[in-house]
């Protein structure tokens, strides 16, 4: 790990970092924030998928299953 002085601050260089909800990296590429986007979609519409086939079963309206949905986007994740 290496640091930067600033103003007789000493500054730690980290190799990546989340600002925002985004990913960054100190070489400046993006792939890691795509994967992770990528596997975060994948578990939404996973998640949207289940709630869709439970509609028959439950008679759930679509309105009440993209409810469900986007409870699930925020909800806290430990």
């Amino acid at each position: 790990m290496s640091s930067l002085s600033v103003c007789s601050e000493s500054i730690e260089i980290l190799d990546r970092f989340t600002y925002f909800g985004n990913v960054s990296s100190s070489n400046g590429r993006s792939e890691s924030e795509v994967s992770r986007r990528l596997l975060l979609t994948y578990g939404i519409m996973g998640s949207l998928n289940q709630c869709l086939a439970l509609q028959s079963s439950k008679q759930k309206d679509e309105a009440s299953c993209f409810q469900d949905y986007l409870a699930s986007c925020f909800a806290p994740q430990s």
